[in-house]
């Protein structure tokens, strides 16, 4: 990344926030707030080079000392909170209840409680809009569990999940809101390796694999099993695993239709 700055030597380590925005003072008499891009978000100008690296307390104020004899300390020392991750499956199951998650983080060192809103939309129309009020402590972040989606019946719709966090003295908004993207699908209505029929092939359905396993040539005869018979053959084995294993999807994931084949 090549650093936008006017020629003077940079002598300290940066210093990286919550958000990722660096932080570094340079000898051309200028301190440097970059994105994580490497575009520039601001520039401070000191009466003189900077030589050491730059702190940031638990408020959110920036400290760095500079050659013309001055402690700055930068920031208004507000409430920082934001959303740093939100969690749906992709794709979603039609018909099926789905549970959005959204990681929330307070970047500060004070316990604040605020709103937390989940929308969701298609191409259409926002149909889903759940809010609650949360309590983070200092530092701290949660993992925000949403009111369940009852995803519809149509298939191959494309939909936005946007979570926003909303406090009304929170002067840093970059970090407020974060949307993913969603796509529905039918699950077929029978994948042999579902065992448990749940939609996905997971480490609960190779765990009843792993139970049946009986070796090469070894029938096996316990009807709880039958199921697992993957193959052409009376025995639960390596090539039944193969089967298995070209069907894996993971939890919430819905496994190809063709997986068998």
């Amino acid at each position: 990344m090549e650093v936008p700055h006017r020629g003077g030597a940079i002598d300290g380590s940066p210093t990286v926030d919550g958000d990722g925005v660096i932080y570094f003072g340079s000898r051309d008499s200028t301190l440097y707030a970059l994105y994580p891009d490497g575009t520039v978000k601001w520039t401070f100008p000191a009466g003189d080079g900077f030589e050491c690296s730059p702190t940031i307390d638990h408020n959110g104020y920036l400290y760095i000392g500079s050659f013309d004899r001055n402690l700055y300390a930068l920031g208004t020392g507000a409430p920082d909170v934001g959303v740093t991750s939100v969690d749906v499956p992709d794709p979603v199951v039609v018909n099926a209840a789905c549970i959005p998650v959204a990681t929330i983080r307070n970047f500060r060192g004070a316990e604040q409680q605020f709103e937390v809103t989940c929308v969701i939309e298609d191409d259409l129309s926002v149909f889903y809009n759940d809010t609650s009020l949360v309590t983070v402590a200092g530092g701290g972040s949660i993992d925000h569990s949403f009111t369940a989606w009852q995803v519809s019946a149509e298939i191959a719709v494309d939909y936005t999940v946007t979570v926003t966090t909303t406090l009304s003295n929170d002067e840093n908004t970059c970090n407020n809101q974060r949307s993913i993207q969603t796509t529905s699908y039918v699950v077929p209505e029978f994948i042999r390796a579902d065992f448990d029929l749940d939609g996905d092939v997971d480490q609960q359905d190779f765990g009843h694999l792993q139970a049946c396993l009986s070796g090469p040539e070894v029938v096996q005869t316990d009807p709880a099993c039958r199921d697992a018979l993957l193959d052409e053959d009376e025995d639960v084995d390596q090539a039944d695993f193969g089967v298995f294993q070209g069907c894996i999807s993971g939890a919430n994931v819905p496994p190809s239709p063709d997986c068998e084949e």
